[in-house]
């Protein structure tokens, strides 16, 4: 629990030799020494791995829900060159970065307004249907541009200007009610 008794301690082991990933991160406990499986964690970049935090509560975030909602520090996260930091702030930080993000499946609906109840403008879905975020925020909503494709940017031979059917804008819900993102993109580009 935040502030509660230390139950056990997140530690990153770095092997030269390894020919695979040569970075492994154990929860230690008093009764075990465990790997954590890359399952636990999100990949957002090109082998840059994130822990995701489900709650955040007095300075401490609720990490490996899995495992049994172990609570950190994140004062501890700053000492290790962590940073806890919500998806809608790490979503927007990379917009620019990224090839563009994509609906998560089944699909997102772009709406006239920030909310459920508003009139639909279009529902997509694949990754024909670049998304980019504005800095217009309300709760878990985000105006955004969808640049919908003829044939996907990586994979064509056409012109920017000739692959481009249309542009939705409107409002989306990025941010899912379990605060995870409803977005994802190609981490290690095309």
């Amino acid at each position: 629990a935040p502030n509660g008794k230390v139950v056990g301690k997140l530690q990153l082991e770095i092997r030269e030799n390894d020919n695979q990933s040569p970075y492994f991160i154990y929860l230690t406990t008093t009764e075990d020494k465990e790997q954590l499986a890359t399952d636990n964690f999100k990949l957002i970049g090109n082998e840059v791995y994130a822990i995701p935090f489900y709650e955040k509560r007095n300075s401490f975030v609720r990490i490996l829900v899995d495992k049994g909602n172990y609570w950190i520090a994140e004062k501890e996260l700053n000492t290790i060159h962590f940073t806890a930091k919500s998806w809608i702030n790490f979503l927007l930080e990379e917009n620019e970065k990224v090839l563009g993000y994509y609906a998560k499946a089944p699909g997102l609906r772009i709406r006239k307004e920030p909310t459920t109840s508003s009139d639909l403008v279009e529902a997509i879905r694949g990754d024909l249907f670049e998304i980019k975020l504005s800095n217009e925020i309300k709760g878990q909503w985000c105006k955004v541009s969808v640049t919908k494709y003829k044939e996907h940017p990586c994979e064509t031979d056409l012109e920017d200007k000739d692959n481009i059917e249309r542009i939705i804008e409107g409002w989306m819900k990025i941010i899912d009610d379990n605060g995870d993102s409803n977005l994802w993109y190609y981490a290690k580009g095309c």
